[in-house]
């Protein structure tokens, strides 16, 4: 799933973004510890998204979806190589029930999860994993003061399958 801060604002806005992110040595603590057969996970992952407003700019909806590639180093056949798959589709409705002149703002929401990608990550052969569908309510927050602001999401991810944690997210940018 996504966490609703990722490549967010707390205000509806109109846009259309790519986000791109690239991990090297993934796991590679555990690997040591475990003496796993692995010497090597790279992950490459972007997202793309779209929102758009409505209600003059009070409210908006939006549409995120990742494509993934996970590539692992291993002298195990099966277990090295590389997969590339799209991820979860996720959609997200915004609105602003506060806002000033002054910029400051509150705003809340709800992302929805769909279980549209591989029960795995990248949909990699060897990976096990759980796809549920998930809800996300939220609240975000724009404090200014003079040339500083402040402003972060608060949510609460939920998924609909029992044997996946619930978990809370306190996110805050300066």
């Amino acid at each position: 799933g996504f966490e609703i801060a990722d490549n967010q604002y707390p205000r509806p806005i109109d846009r259309v973004w790519i986000t791109f992110n690239y991990f090297d040595g993934v796991n590679s603590g555990i690997n040591r510890a475990l003496q796993a057969p692995i010497n090597g996970m790279q992950v490459y992952s972007e997202i793309f998204g779209i929102e758009k407003t409505f209600w003059d700019k009070q409210a908006s909806i939006g549409f995120r979806i990742p494509v993934n590639t996970l590539t692992i180093g291993s002298p195990v056949p099966g277990f090295n190589g590389s997969s590339t798959s799209t991820g979860n589709f996720s959609s997200f409705f915004k609105y602003a029930f506060y806002a000033d002149e002054k910029g400051n703002l509150l705003s809340g929401g709800i992302d929805m999860t769909f279980p549209t990608g591989p029960k795995s990550f990248a949909g990699f052969p060897s990976l096990l994993g759980i796809n549920a569908f998930e809800l996300q309510p939220f609240l975000g927050y724009i404090f200014m003061r003079d040339n500083y602001f402040v402003q972060g999401f608060t949510s609460v991810a939920v998924p609909m399958d029992r044997r996946l944690a619930t978990m809370w997210y306190g996110d805050i940018a300066l």
